[in-house]
């Protein structure tokens, strides 16, 4: 019976101290996160196939967000944690993914309405609690919603969070980091309104045809007077001459097809 009690007293110390190791350490340079972007992205584009036969340097990453303490958040500027919430949640739609790859279809009758391989056909994906963090468990639409867009007003994050679809914005081939948070986001918005497969204007019609995600997300550009006076700012001087609050405005189609390097 002593031994066994001297032996639950050095594993619960050797838990405790894992778990304070992680928790002082937290890697804001998101170095393992990096790896995967190495090795899985390109363009844009993740090698699902490849990354569910070889996802520790993800598997870690997350893992290493289980242990991130509170406090520790807390005490980071707003711009870290921002960063933080971009890259846990582009991570964890990879990770969703790769729960469910390859996606065949299924995930009942409205999921029928997008492509085979879409992650819209993972049941319940937006807000099924398979992120830990902080000792609870969140969804994909926690981290969006009641997270992000509720405490930091920051608009340019739909131009950076990737719901592994073709029509999100392009995967940066970089994690999101604090320091550098203000030129990724305007890197990413003039990136975004830039490719014409989702945002294109017309000089002939007179007409901005933009990403639905300026609809869906319509209120978060308010305060910049629309999303056309948004994108106005970001979009090249040719374009912003003929932009104004009164342009005409029409949204595209939105491409649910998985962002897969085939």
């Amino acid at each position: 019976m002593k031994h066994l009690s001297l032996l639950f007293v050095f594993l619960f110390s050797a838990f405790i101290f894992t778990s304070n190791a992680h928790a002082e350490n937290f890697d804001t340079n998101y170095s393992g996160y990096a790896q995967v972007l190495n090795n899985y992205l390109k363009e844009g584009f993740v090698n699902y196939k490849a990354l569910k036969k070889s996802s520790q340097d993800l598997e870690e990453f997350l893992d290493s967000v289980k242990f991130l303490e509170r406090s520790e958040f807390d005490s980071w500027d707003d711009e870290s944690k921002i960063a933080f919430w971009l890259n846990v949640y582009n991570a964890s739609a990879m990770q969703i993914v790769l729960m469910n790859y390859p996606i065949k279809g299924g995930g009942g009758f409205k999921a029928s309405f997008y492509p085979k391989s879409s992650i819209q056909r993972i049941k319940n994906v937006w807000n099924k609690d398979f992120i830990q963090v902080f000792g609870s468990k969140m969804s994909l639409n926690d981290i969006e919603n009641e997270t992000l867009r509720k405490n930091f007003k920051e608009p340019r994050i739909h131009f950076a969070l990737v719901c592994a679809s073709i029509g999100c914005p392009v995967l940066k081939d970089e994690p999101y980091i604090g320091k550098k948070l203000e030129a990724q986001l305007t890197s990413q918005t003039q990136g975004f309104l830039a490719d014409s497969s989702k945002n294109e204007y017309k000089s002939s019609e007179s007409t901005f045809y933009l990403s639905p995600i300026f609809k869906w997300f319509g209120e978060d550009f308010d305060s910049a007077g629309g999303p056309v006076l948004f994108a106005k700012k970001y979009v090249s001087p040719e374009i912003a001459a003929n932009l104004s609050k009164d342009t005409r405005i029409r949204f595209l189609d939105y491409d649910w097809s998985l962002n897969e390097k085939k």
